[in-house]
């Protein structure tokens, strides 16, 4: 993305012997933390001949933009894609009428698509649980503007997020004077974890709730994929939604200021964030030789390479002006980690 981060998490299993298709959507990164430790939420969904699902060909449709839009440059990513598209469907079921729909942003903002389907419903209150908030209170703006909506609940575990001044988010709920309040959050059936879940719940007659990869901020739920982050979501309505909030446990607070001031510069605001944009990254085992692809820049950069068993790093000073570095003959292990440095911009 030209202004943002992608920042999507899905998970795509393909079956040809069992003729079986699974999707996974949520909040967790492919990481040990996001599968062991931390709260995530995730959704499954199934397609084959018996269980017919137009999600998948929302999926696809997803895929085929990064694609089709340049956001894909490695050939070999794209050609295991194009090869998956053969386990998708490519048309819409017009007889399906699911509860739970997965809602992407590369063609529309997912907030707008969100509004658009609730529009006319009526709120008694709104939630949002995220480790990142935009400082600036556009997000509860729109969303405040465009719906019926009794109050407002921002929902921080203490320590574990960014919103370090909420005072944009104060200002308009007593200029407008809406009923707000700011809770603390923790996960039900383990209070140490930490909660990367993201959640904006939607709370009255009819229930609503949109989880995903979206933190909230205005990139990743204002923009679409041209003007921000890429992002993946999924939407439940009705029967669903209610049920997945309970897994979180809110907190009410006095004096929220303590639970504010709890918070820590954990990530960069996103309409401020600094990435070198990284395009994809190689290691040919037999080789052992690295070849790492980004965006071209004029400036030298440095270049760190972590070793699997942390025992060997690689420091090393290279051009960038061609968008490509090369390290020959990599020691004895497999790289785990890469970081660029280049021009004030960092790349992971």
């Amino acid at each position: 993305p030209k202004n943002g981060v992608f920042h999507p998490k899905i998970f795509l299993f393909l079956s040809k012997n069992r003729k079986n298709t699974s999707l996974l959507i949520g909040s967790a990164n492919l990481t040990m933390t996001g599968f062991t430790k931390n709260a995530e939420m995730v959704t499954k969904f199934i397609f084959n001949d018996n269980a017919q699902n137009n999600n998948f060909v929302t999926i696809r449709d997803f895929f085929e933009s990064l694609i089709n839009d340049g956001y894909l440059l490695e050939t070999q990513v794209i050609r295991i894609l194009k090869n998956a598209f053969s386990y998708l469907p490519n048309k819409l079921n017009d007889g399906e009428n699911s509860s739970c729909i997965v809602i992407h942003n590369m063609k529309t903002a997912i907030i707008p698509e969100v509004i658009e389907k609730i529009k006319n419903e009526k709120f008694s209150s709104v939630t949002l649980v995220a480790p990142f908030f935009s400082n600036d209170s556009g997000l509860i703006e729109r969303i405040n503007s465009k719906l019926h909506i009794g109050k407002n609940r921002i929902a921080l575990q203490k320590n574990h997020h960014n919103l370090t001044n909420a005072q944009s988010y104060i200002d308009y709920f007593s200029r407008k004077k809406i009923v707000f309040e700011f809770n603390e959050v923790e996960f039900a059936k383990d209070e140490s974890r930490i909660i990367h879940s993201k959640i904006l719940h939607f709370e009255g007659p009819k229930e609503f709730l949109l989880m995903g990869s979206p933190n909230m901020t205005r990139n990743a739920l204002l923009m679409n994929a041209s003007q921000g982050n890429i992002e993946c979501s999924v939407f439940f309505m009705e029967i669903q939604a209610g049920t997945l909030i309970r897994g979180i446990d809110l907190i009410a607070t006095a004096n929220f200021e303590d639970l504010i001031n709890s918070g820590r510069e954990i990530e960069t605001n996103d309409d401020e964030i600094c990435i070198l944009k990284i395009f994809s990254a190689d290691f040919d085992d037999f080789s052992r030789r690295l070849v790492v692809i980004t965006e071209p820049l004029t400036q030298h950069a440095d270049v760190h390479v972590q070793m699997e068993d942390g025992d060997l790093s690689i420091n090393n000073d290279f051009s960038l002006a061609t968008g490509k570095i090369i390290i020959e003959k990599i020691p004895k292990g497999n790289p785990l980690e890469v970081i660029i440095s280049c021009d004030g911009k960092n790349g992971r």
